[in-house]
């Protein structure tokens, strides 16, 4: 049985993304149970509030850190540091709240799902068709008579679909470019959700680990803080309102630095990949030129004169199913698919003819005979 023949192309390659992102999101899903609770804090009056409410509060709401003690200065020394981004401070001071961590399995999640979107679309669009054309005929192994009949069956399918096939390079096309449109917008889309801190992340980790800097906070921890503050407000019985000012540890960002980390990479890989293959795509399909050359190093077991007159005579979508076929069958299969198919197209003045309205060669047939008499009766 033909196991996924019609999926070998770029836009299935995503795949191994999605699985990617899933296994992420599964791993923060458990995460709880490993690092124990996702946040902890702890304030300075624990018999007046119990330090269970102040963590489901934290968890719920957000906790910030303070972008001007990230670094040591003189106005704040190490000493007056508890921990990059913690520390005293006045209630003018600026505060970065961070509130992505109850929703960052999720956001993975949806984006596994949104990049198997163009893998689906191609599938549904695809309708197998590619698997029902080799017949098989991706086993090495094949009886000689049932492959004869399976390639007669191809044959002469192509040949009577010839120049149909338009539309569904198209389709191919609006895919991988969906593709494109996905890894950016993915890129751009983590970038909002990490408050803007995504787009430079990996080589500002890159570039801590080369330098090596003591007295500012590195990237990882700058995105992904395991100490952060939060404040809750207690109302007192007189009605004033008092706030509690505690120190909250995040174990599960150990978890998330890493994760962004590779997904920053792996996106990136993805974005200049899927770009390049793109415009591949777009240059290869447009340049006649290029088409034998493409088919003779996926085919290179098949005559080359076979390569060349099939190349040379295919509309455009026929050629890209050609491909298709070229990088799924047997190489072997593949060699007499191209004998049976450059036979059956015919010399390429037949194609040619076959282009001419049927009133004009019936008068060139007319001339031509006119002639032939003309001269007959001259002798």
């Amino acid at each position: 049985m033909v196991t996924k023949s019609w999926l070998a192309n770029s836009i299935d390659d995503r795949d191994e993304n999605v699985k990617l992102v899933e296994a992420a999101s599964s791993t923060l899903l458990c995460a709880s149970s490993l690092f124990g609770s996702p946040v902890t804090c702890h304030h300075a009056d624990p018999d007046r509030i119990s330090n269970d409410v102040i963590n489901t509060y934290c968890w719920v709401t957000s906790t910030y850190t303070l972008p001007h003690l990230l670094t040591a200065s003189d106005r704040y020394p190490t000493s007056h540091i508890a921990y990059h981004g913690v520390g005293a401070h006045a209630a003018s001071d600026e505060r970065r709240y961070h509130g992505y961590y109850q929703w960052v399995a999720f956001v993975l999640f949806l984006q596994g799902v949104a990049f198997y979107v163009p893998h689906w679309l191609w599938k549904l669009s695809e309708g197998r068709r590619l698997a029902s054309l080799l017949q098989e005929m991706h086993v090495p192994v094949v009886d000689a008579e049932d492959r004869s009949t399976r390639l007669t069956n191809t044959v002469r399918y192509l040949r009577t679909s010839l120049g149909s096939y338009s539309s569904y390079l198209t389709r191919f096309v609006l895919c991988e470019l969906l593709n494109v449109a996905n890894v950016i917008a993915n890129i751009f889309i983590t970038d909002r959700f990490l408050g803007g801190q995504f787009l430079r992340y990996g080589p500002r980790v890159l570039s801590h680990f080369i330098t090596g800097s003591s007295t500012s906070a590195s990237p990882m921890s700058e995105t992904f803080p395991k100490l952060t503050k939060c404040n809750f407000q207690l109302v007192g019985g007189s009605g004033s309102v008092e706030t509690i000012d505690s120190v909250c540890v995040m174990p599960l960002n150990i978890l998330n630095e890493k994760i962004y980390m590779v997904l920053w990479f792996w996106l990136a890989l993805l974005a200049v990949a899927s770009v390049l293959a793109f415009t591949w795509r777009v240059v290869a399909m447009s340049a006649t030129a290029l088409r034998v050359p493409m088919l003779r190093a996926t085919a290179r077991l098949a005559d080359p004169r076979d390569v060349a007159e099939v190349a040379e005579r295919l509309p455009l979508g026929d050629f890209f199913l050609l491909t298709l076929l070229a990088k799924n069958m047997d190489s072997v299969a593949f060699r007499q698919l191209m004998s049976e198919l450059a036979r059956e197209l015919g010399p390429a003045s037949a194609r040619v003819m076959a282009t001419i309205p049927k009133e004009i060669a019936d008068s060139q047939t007319l001339i031509r005979q006119a002639v032939e008499k003309r001269g007959a009766a001259v002798e």
